[in-house]
């Protein structure tokens, strides 16, 4: 009897043993990644604190560089102005348009419009969200509508 416990204690001695090699190699491939992983998080870090200090170079000679300007010529001033009036005059032709369109055709989808316009559907789209913030137009179950502005 006092033998068959002795064998049955040393081979539960073997398999706690072989646990704990085990246990070790785990624990040792662990430490490896996470020293692996720390190296990676030190140079991530390293870059970032470089990158840091080159975005705010930038920004720096950005500013440094914005303000040494003595701003557009005149004659550029007055290309970019007649620009702007150009594009605004172009804009508010094809709004004018879209709503003569939506007064034929209340239902016409956004790509209807926008092909009849010769604009994207995007551009239309903003268009049509203008018009409805200054309630020129409406959304209803007919579709579109023109609200009719009386005037005073």
């Amino acid at each position: 009897a006092q033998l068959k416990e002795t064998a049955v204690r040393l081979e539960a001695q073997n398999s706690l043993n072989h646990l704990i090699r085990e246990i070790q190699i785990k624990e040792s491939e662990l430490d490896k990644i996470v020293r692996e992983h720390s190296e990676t998080i030190e140079k991530m870090e390293g870059e970032i604190g470089r990158l840091t200090q080159k975005k705010s170079k930038l920004k720096t000679e950005i500013q440094v560089h914005s303000n040494g300007r003595n701003g557009p010529k005149a004659s550029e001033s007055d290309t970019i102005e007649r620009a702007r009036q150009q594009r605004t005059s172009k804009k508010q032709e094809a709004m004018q348009r879209l709503l003569e369109i939506i007064r034929m055709k209340p239902k016409a989808t956004l790509s209807e419009l926008a092909s009849e316009i010769g604009r994207s559907k995007s551009t239309i789209g903003g268009y049509l969200s203008e018009l409805q913030a200054g309630r020129t137009i409406e959304k209803g179950e007919a579709g579109w509508h023109v609200v009719e502005k009386i005037v005073v």
